[in-house]
């Protein structure tokens, strides 16, 4: 070979490799790392099943479902870090997992828990909890549970009279399709229906939900941190909520009643009214009925805004003898009483003006007198009163019951 194919291959070899070199060369480019400062899973242990929380790494937050039948009030979990992360309270106080330091959390609750990674990088996630609706809607409504004329609906049915703190009435009950005893998940609140104010109604010593006869049941006690008014009430419970279709009037003072005969009842001559004396003789023409209540306790019955006082005998009353008259102009109607006086805790009015004679029912069975006295209220939404019309405050008609034959007579006189 000639020199000069020589020198030819060699340079056609050099050029080779130094394609080769430039072909291979691998260039180091530094880049930052990941931070390990993340938690990988959160995990609810203390249901029947484990329940993983959903993590949203970009926004630093877990949101934590749980379903509606479950009724926990608080949750256990299980967090997982990235290798060599420590975990911290709010405080930056450690929390060691190893140790099964943390804290269970009440339903409800929004937490925060911060990473620190192994090079002291912080990342904070925002931690909430709430349960997935029951596919139906919430349906409740307050149920009647007074002996009382008080603690049932008035006002044509819109609302629910209560008087706050009044243990002789009971709790306030309110039942529907809950469908959970779970209490953490619970709020109420109450709408002041003339100022619009809205409070959130919280009575943890006395609120409960229970299961009843045919429905859960929620109480909310005695009421005796309530306001006094007219109020809407909105109740939540485990994603759903509603709107109570009827609104609840509290008051300071109960109503007088048939059943609540508190104080005194006399006529004009300054006797006792001994309503209930048999073959009792009423003098039209002077007798006059005055109802004095006990005012001495907090929350007394009493008089507040008397709008009518009336006599309503019984519409399926039947007598063995009575005035020319009588059945046909009174029975199942409402004749108004002349109102004498009317004060907070005294109300006066003149006896009815019924027919001169005798009057007399005899049965062999239960007998009660059909001679009712009603008071009509005005509604007070200030002081929380939503009594109404219909209200028997008096009656008269005593009873006599005869061993020997097992008939009860009721018989009185009305004489000018």
């Amino acid at each position: 070979m000639s020199l000069q194919k020589r020198i030819a291959a060699l340079l056609f070899f050099s050029m080779l490799i130094i394609c080769f070199n430039s072909c291979t060369k691998t260039e180091v480019v530094e880049y930052e790392s990941e931070a390990k400062n993340r938690i990988l899973a959160y995990k609810v242990r203390n249901t029947p099943h484990e329940i993983l929380a959903a993590i949203n790494q970009e926004q630093n937050t877990i949101d934590v479902r749980l379903p509606y039948y479950l009724g926990l009030d608080y949750i256990l979990a299980d967090i997982t870090l990235d290798p060599g992360a420590t975990l911290l309270d709010v405080d930056s106080l450690e929390i060691n997992l190893l140790e099964d330091e943390l804290q269970a959390v009440a339903i409800g609750d929004t937490i925060k828990y911060i990473v620190r990674s192994e090079d002291n990088q912080y990342r904070t996630y925002t931690i909430t909890q709430e349960y997935t609706p029951h596919r139906d809607t919430l349906v409740l409504a307050f149920r009647n549970n007074s002996s009382t004329s008080n603690g049932k609906y008035y006002d044509g049915g819109d609302l629910f009279q209560r008087v706050r703190g009044s243990s002789l009435e009971g709790p306030v009950f309110i039942e529907g399709n809950f469908n959970s005893l779970s209490m953490e998940s619970l709020k109420v609140y109450f709408t002041n229906q003339i100022t619009g104010e809205k409070i959130e109604y919280k009575n943890p010593s006395k609120m409960n939900l229970d299961i009843g006869a045919e429905n859960y049941v929620l109480s909310l006690g005695w009421l005796e941190d309530a306001p006094i008014g007219f109020f809407d009430v909105h109740v939540e419970h485990q994603g759903r909520q509603i709107d109570l279709p009827v609104g609840l009037a509290i008051a300071e003072h109960s109503m007088p009643t048939r059943n609540n005969l508190s104080g005194t009842i006399v006529l004009n001559d300054g006797t006792n009214a001994a309503v209930l004396g048999f073959d009792r003789v009423f003098k039209k023409s002077e007798a006059t009925i005055t109802r004095t209540l006990d005012k001495r306790y907090p929350g007394a019955t009493a008089f507040i805004g008397v709008k009518r006082v009336y006599l309503k005998v019984d519409a399926d009353a039947k007598f063995t003898q009575a005035p020319a008259g009588f059945v046909e102009d009174f029975v199942g109607k409402e004749v108004d009483l002349e109102i004498l006086k009317s004060e907070m805790y005294e109300l006066s009015f003149r006896f009815p003006n019924l027919p001169e004679g005798v009057y007399e029912m005899k049965s062999n069975d239960v007998l009660q007198t059909p001679f009712n006295v009603y008071v009509e209220y005005e509604n007070n939404p200030e002081l929380g009163i939503a009594w109404g019309k219909d209200n028997i405050t008096w009656f008269f008609g005593g009873i006599q019951f005869d061993r020997t034959t097992n008939i009860r007579t009721l018989r009185f006189s009305v004489q000018n």
